[in-house]
Order: structure tokens, then sequence, then C-alpha cells
């Protein structure tokens, strides 16, 4: 939460009060009963072009100037208001200095100068200028309420009493209460303050600086949604309210509405381009979008403007880290293409450079994870956590690894603390609930999926852990819509498929879940969504249907046939041209009555892919498992023939 920063300040001799009125309206009825004689206007005399003159005569009569009329105090002290109203603030302070050195005693002038210096923020001028007239004129309501203003911007100890003052003379001033707002804001008295501020508009309805500083007291209570309304209708009354623009950036901000709070700052900084911290908002907001290159360019832009600036080293050291991170996600990269290996050794040399890169560490963790060495990624994100113990990454990386080795407890306690370090962690939410869920913890699993989908409503992974959640909760037409949603942001998410075909065969919908089934074999990568397809479709008894443009469902065509003795698919699954070798040939030769067939089914019944399929060109490899444990390894490879896939040897 950043510090309060309240404004609202008026020169405000423009917006005289009802006591100032009836003053203005005495002297100008005292002007008109005295008062200097006005001029008498003539006609100058001129001279008398190209006419010659005489030797003896005398010089030709010279034109005499009329005199430029005098102004009086009262006539500078109009004229300033009227520059003042028109926002013409040095043009104004000048005609009111000119009514100062007639009159030096004008109360009414030295209220109104000390009210524009209070609209410049220039406090200290203000309160000279204030104090003169109050000596002079102790309940002066103008100089108390601008005193007021100056007084509570500067926090001085003194506010509230000259802000009660104030009020005692003139109880309908909008502009005291909204200082008396802007003190209580300060003292964190958000109640009082919201109560001074709502007081200030019920006298006031267009106070644009009350609307406003009610909508940033609302964003510090945390009552987001009730700032912004508050703060919109700032903007309605003056449209270029640079710092309701900026609160309402920081109010959306709070709420994770990044989408909306950077167009907010964006118009915060083209109407009022000193608001330098803005960058600094701007950037922090474009990292938690993971765009690390927009938040870099911000706190550029924010060195460039305050080279000098005392948070210059965390700013500097900020950029650096951001500008690692950018290079790190290329071993991401090779993670996303199963080159574990080629990850690890890019991490390995980035962290031979730079050993103190906690998020380094992190990063080369997932490639040890996915690999199972979870000893070594385990290592790795305890050192990232010694170098960093607030980066909220490690500890939801370290929970992954917890929970892969079953311990349920420590991996919620360090998805807790991921959580507790970004409030806005998706991934820790979702993977909590995935912990909560192995644990038996439905009710808490099924409050963390919703949790991260409300943070990502878009993402098709969450919506379909928490249709999981629903259906095992007994709500299959909430689950249903979740899985839908997912086929519809992802229609090539195998395991939607999947469990969309699962839900449908306990509904009794069985027309597509044949199709569904289909669909999640094309469309799934990982080899457990693979292999609990196969399982669920040996279960059903349902014949299987062999997808020759995908070699990973020729294979498990194979292990359907064993685990079931439905071999009707097996004289399709080979190279039509006969080229492939005699293992794969007798796999195509299992009839029922074979005499192989025994020990096919014995030996494939537990197949089961192992890793990623592999494609080049007309040839593919699977690696797979089978044996009468399955726990052979071997790799079935395949062959393209007219845009078919044949098994070809293994």
């Amino acid at each position: 939460m950043k510090q309060l920063r309240f404004v609202g300040s008026r020169w405000a001799k423009a917006r005289v009060r009802p006591c100032l009125l009836l003053l203005l309206i005495t002297l100008l009825l005292l002007a008109a009963c005295g008062g200097s004689e006005p001029v008498a206007e003539t006609e100058p005399e001129t001279a008398v072009i190209n006419t010659p003159v005489q030797e003896d005569e005398p010089p030709a009569p010279t034109a005499t100037p009329r005199p430029e009329p005098t102004m009086t105090a009262k006539e500078h002290l109009e004229t300033g208001i009227a520059l003042a109203e028109n926002e013409n603030f040095d043009e104004a302070i000048i005609e009111l200095q000119a009514a100062l050195e007639q009159e030096p005693d004008n109360t009414d002038a030295l209220a109104a100068l000390g009210g524009i210096y209070l609209t410049q923020e220039k406090y200290d001028e203000a309160i000279v200028e204030l104090d003169k007239a109050l000596a002079l004129e102790a309940d002066h309501p103008l100089a108390l309420s601008n005193l007021c203003g100056a007084l509570a911007l500067q926090g001085a100890e003194n506010a509230l009493e000259i802000c009660e003052q104030a009020l005692a003379e003139n109880p309908d001033d909008a502009d005291v209460y909204n200082s008396m707002g802007i003190l209580y804001g300060q003292a964190g008295q958000f109640d009082e303050a919201v109560a001074a501020f709502l007081e200030a508009i019920a006298l006031e309805p267009d106070h644009n600086w009350a609307h406003n500083n009610l909508g940033r007291t609302y964003v510090n209570m945390d009552r987001f949604e009730e700032g912004i309304t508050a703060l919109n209708e700032a903007l309605r009354i003056t449209p270029d309210n640079a710092k309701a623009y900026y609160n309402l950036g920081l109010a959306y901000a709070n709420l994770e509405q990044y989408e909306d709070a950077i167009p907010a700052y964006e118009e915060a900084l083209n109407y009022d381009p000193s608001l330098v911290m803005t960058y600094i908002d701007m950037a922090v907001v474009y990292t938690r979008m993971g765009q690390p290159e927009e938040a870099i360019a911000s706190f550029e832009k924010y060195l460039e403007l305050v080279p000098n600036a005392d948070n210059r080293d965390a700013v500097e050291a900020e950029i650096a880290r951001l500008s690692a991170a950018g290079s790190l996600d290329e071993g991401i990269a090779l993670v996303a293409a199963g080159d574990l290996a080629g990850a690890v050794a890019f991490y390995d040399e980035i962290i031979a450079t730079n050993p103190d890169t906690a998020v380094a560490y992190v990063k080369r963790s997932i490639p040890y994870r996915i690999a199972g060495n979870l000893d070594q990624a385990f290592a790795d994100v305890n050192q990232a956590i010694v170098l960093q113990p607030d980066l909220a990454e490690a500890y939801f990386e370290r929970g992954r690894i917890l929970a892969i080795a079953g311990r349920l407890e420590d991996a919620v306690a360090d998805y807790n603390q991921a959580i507790m370090l970004q409030s806005d962690y998706a991934d820790a939410y979702n993977y909590r609930g995935l912990a909560y869920a192995q644990a038996g913890n439905l009710n808490q699993a099924l409050a963390d999926m919703n949790e991260a989908v409300l943070l990502q409503p878009d993402n098709p992974h969450y919506l379909v852990n928490r249709a999981t959640g629903l259906a095992l909760n007994g709500d299959v037409a909430a689950a249903r819509a979740d899985l839908e949603t997912a086929i519809a942001l992802d229609a090539a998410y195998g395991r939607a498929y999947y469990n969309r075909a699962q839900l449908n065969v306990v509904a009794n919908q069985l027309d597509t879940v044949l199709d569904d089934l289909q669909f999640a074999v094309a469309y799934s990568s990982e080899p457990s969504d693979l292999n609990d397809t196969l399982t669920f479709w040996v279960q059903l008894g349902a014949p299987f249907i062999v997808d020759y443009e995908n070699p990973t469902s020729v294979l498990l065509a194979v292990f359907h046939a064993a685990a079931t003795g439905d071999y009707t698919n097996l004289t399709g699954l080979c190279d039509p041209q006969g080229e492939n070798d005699g293992d794969t040939a007798m796999i195509c030769e299992i009839t029922a009555g074979h005499e192989m067939a025994g020990d096919f089914g014995a030996y494939f019944a537990n197949g089961r892919v192992n890793d990623s399929l592999f494609i080049d060109g007309d040839h593919a490899e699977l690696p797979f498992l089978f044996g009468p444990d399955g726990d052979q390894t071997e790799t079935m490879n395949f062959i393209l023939r007219d845009g078919k896939w044949y098994l070809f040897d293994f």
C-alpha cells in the first residue's frame, strides 16, 4: 500500500463563501459612493503635418499625452480573482501583489494570494500570506479555510485546530471538510476521513478533490471497487485530473486488473509528467503481467527523469533481475522442446557466471524435476531460497517437488509461503488445490481451484482441474461446464476430452465417449494422459479406433488388443510394403488361435507409453514399457506411407 497522498486546494477567492460575498458587495457599494473623480476625456491637440513654418513663428504646439488611469486596489483584486478563475495564476499573483502595494492590509487580497500559492502547492508561501491576513483579521473565513488546507497538506500539528476554527466561521465550507478528511487519512483514521469527504461532497457535489480523496481513502482501506467509483466521479468533474488517474491505476493494480491499471497510469503521466513515481508503479504492474521488457523500459524511464534518485540502486538491481529472468526463459524453451539435458547445461553456464542468481537455480530445478532427479531439484530450490528468501517461485517449485515425493503437508506449507509472498500466484493456488485433493481435503481443494480460476479465468488447465474436483464432489453439471469452457479455450487439450469422456460415461451419454477418447489420444503429449486414456478405453470394453495419422494411436492399438483379446486391428498396423522387422510382423499376425497369442498378451497387456513422441520426416519414435511386469524399456519405430503411420521395428 502506498503512502497517502491527497490533493485538495484552491486559490479560493473565486470561490467566495457567503460572508466574503457580503464583503465584496460592501466594497463595491463604497466604491460607488466615493473615490477619485473621473478624468474628463478630450481630444488631444495635434501638430499640423506638412505645413511650412515661418522662420519667426513659434513652434507648433505638440499633443499632450492623456494620463493612463490608475487602477484601485479593489480593481487589482477583482482582476486577480478573474485571472485566477481562468487559472492564469502568475498574472493573478501580479495583480494581487499590486493591490497589496496600495493596501498592505487588504485581507481579501492576502487570503486570495495564499489560495493561489496553495493551488500551486507552494505551501510555505501560502502560509506566510494567510498568517498575515489572520494577523489583521483573526476570523477571516477564507484565510482560515485556505490555511486549513495548507497546513493539512503539510501534516502540521495545529492543522485540525485551524480547520475547526474555519468551520466555526463557515460551517458549510466544503473545502475545510476536504482538508479535515486529508488530516484524518494521514492519521490512519480512515472511517473519519470518509465521513469528512462525504460531508464535503454533500455540501458541494462537484468537489472533484473530495471525490478523488474519497477514492484514494477507499483504496487505502482495500475497498477498491468503491474507490474506482469515487475516482471516476472525480474524473467526470475534471477529466484532466492526473492524480485521480494515478489513484485509479493504483485501485486497478490492487484488484489485479492490470490491463486497466496501465492506461490509467499513462493518463496520469499524460496530464502531469512530473508524477515520475508512476513509472515505478507501471514497472511493478508490467512485472506481474509477465512483461519484463515493458517493466525494464518503465524503470529506465524513471531513472532517466530522476538520475539522482535515492532508490537508484534498488531500481537498477530490479532491472538486472528482470534482464536475467528474460534470458533464463531460453532454458524453459529447451524444457518445452523436451531437451532436458540441454536445459540443465544452459543453466549450468549461467550459474557458473552468476552463482548468486537465485532464479537460475529455480529454473534449473525444473528439468531436474521432470527428469525425475528430485534430489538435485530439491537442492537447487533450497539454494535459491538461501540466496533470496522472498522468491515466491522458489517455494512454489519446492512445493511441486515435495508433492511428487508424497510429502503433501510440506508441499502445502511451501505453496502457502508462495501465496503469502505473491497473493496473485494462480499456479500456487492450483497446485495447492491438487495437493489438498490428494490428501482427501476436497473442500479446501475446490476453494483453491476456484481462486486459481478467478485469477486466470482463461486458463484451461485450471478449469480442467476444477472440473475434476467438482465431479468428485458430485456436481457433474458444473464439471461439464468447466470442461466445455476449457475445450472452447483450447481445442487441442487432450486431458479435457478424456475427462469429458469419463463424465459422459457416468451420465450414460455414450454417443460421444469414443469421439472424446480419440481426441484425447490425438491431442495428448504427456505419457500419463495417454496411459490413463488407454486404461479407461480398456475398462469400457469398447473397440479401439485407430488413428493412422497419429503414431501414438497405432502403438496404443497394440496395447489395447493385448489387454482385451480383440485382435481385429492388428493386421492393419504393419508397414504395407512389408519392410518392417520380424518382431513387428509377428504382432500383426496375432489372432485368437495364434500360438504366440498368450505370449503377446503377457508382454503387451501392460504396455505403456514412456516418453514423448519424436517425428523426423517419414520416421517416428515412441519409447514404451512392456513385459510381464511392464518394466522393460523399448522404442517403437514407425514409418509413414501415403500419409499414414505404421509399425516398422522395435
